[in-house]
């Protein structure tokens, strides 16, 4: 949901995140992205197939699905997968490649087959490849509707889901075209971490200890006294929802 009246807008150079109000619950808040006409409302989830039907809610949806991601999670979370189901869908196939105007147009013809109109939003589920290119698509399919995004992968939880940044890339260059436009939403949950290879959680892993660094020594220092970070994020799961949010608020 968009909590538009519990922080004043205030001056702030332009892709700068403010934490800002009261959290409604312990694992949701609100980012405010300076520059952009909406705020983000970030859900923590240790419960994707629970909390996602009331996540989405009644809104009008058209899910942009990472084939790989539901192939690495079609098992362990058949219950989540049978929700988004319910509605529009349309599969590409993730990866870097995905990020390329044959995907974008691939989505704006689902979404004018199945009606999507001013009202609806574009649900991206998958790694960051898959948010960059839907993101766009919903920047520009009748000017601009709403995004709404699950990541599934620990860099697209902490860097493609946060901050508005969209694109697919050109034959002259990578992220060449694209928009700022900031999702309404995130459902972000550490569930799906658990069907990651040891690569992508380091992945993933190094973004967040790049804010840490930035942020204090102190918190970078805690950050690696964790240990192996594909065996604290992969078997704690609060503490890696923790550095999840953790990251996002630095960031």
């Amino acid at each position: 949901h968009d909590n538009h009246q519990k922080g004043r807008r205030i001056g702030l150079p332009f892709f700068c995140l403010l934490f800002f109000g009261q959290p409604d619950s312990m694992n949701t808040f609100v980012l405010r992205t300076a520059g952009m006409a909406s705020d983000t409302a970030l859900l923590f989830s240790s419960d994707p197939a629970g909390d996602f039907a009331a996540w989405r809610g009644d809104r009008e949806t058209l899910a942009v699905v990472d084939e790989g991601a539901r192939r690495a999670t079609a098992k362990s979370h058949r219950d989540f997968w049978r929700q988004v189901e319910k509605g529009a869908c349309v599969s590409v196939a993730g990866g870097e490649r995905v990020k390329n105007w044959k995907t974008v147009h691939a989505i704006h013809a689902a979404a004018a087959k199945c009606g999507l109109t001013r009202h609806g939003h574009i649900l991206a589920i998958g790694g960051g490849a898959t948010l960059d290119a839907a993101g766009f698509a919903a920047a520009t399919w009748m000017r601009g509707i709403p995004a709404l995004y699950v990541p599934t992968t620990l860099l697209a939880m902490v860097d493609a889901s946060v901050g508005g940044k969209t694109a697919i890339n050109t034959s002259e260059g990578k992220n060449m075209v694209g928009a700022f436009h900031a999702p309404r939403a995130v459902l972000c949950t550490p569930a799906f971490l658990q069907t990651l290879s040891r690569v992508q959680v380091l992945a993933g892993f190094a973004e967040m200890a790049k804010h840490a660094l930035l942020l204090s020594r102190e918190e970078f220092r805690r950050l690696a006294e964790q240990g192996d970070p594909a065996k604290w994020l992969l078997g704690d799961p609060q503490a890696a929802l923790d550095a999840i949010r953790d990251t996002v608020r630095w960031k």
